[in-house]
């Protein structure tokens, strides 16, 4: 999302009004550029930011200790790697969701092919939030 952006701020001379009129009150193209660049740059380390701060708050409020949040994330990173080399289950993990635009964009699959896997973690996303208990919290582990 982030080069999509960016491509459209990078594409001033694609209108040309748009172009003559800038060209001509800058002396050299850095004036136009370094700030798109900056902008741009801030956004996308601050939408990282944001999304790290979120992922971290929704661990220590799934996770009450470090030995659990720890087990929680060994056993993730081990089994889906080794469910992933079975066919069958392939589809279904969220892992395929991370090489889902490059493979959209290729060609390489149509997007029927990746609805399992979003539904998945719709469903799982949905689950999770439904059996907090009453009280508001999270369930711990």
């Amino acid at each position: 999302m982030v080069v999509v952006i960016a491509a459209g701020a990078f594409s001033f001379d694609a209108h040309r009004g748009l172009a003559i009129f800038l060209r001509t009150r800058v002396g050299s193209i850095w004036q136009l550029v370094t700030p798109r660049f900056a902008v741009n740059a801030a956004a996308a380390a601050t939408a990282c930011l944001l999304g790290t701060l979120a992922a971290w708050y929704e661990t220590a409020s799934m996770v009450r200790s470090t030995l659990a949040t720890v087990g929680i994330t060994l056993a993730v990173l081990l089994l889906l790697p080794i469910a992933g080399t079975l066919r069958a289950v392939d589809r279904w993990l969220p892992t395929t969701l991370a090489t889902a635009p490059v493979d959209l964009l290729n060609g390489a699959h149509r997007l029927s092919h990746h609805l399992p896997t979003f539904a998945v973690a719709v469903v799982v996303s949905a689950r999770r939030r439904c059996r907090s208990p009453s009280s508001g919290s999270a369930p711990e582990i």
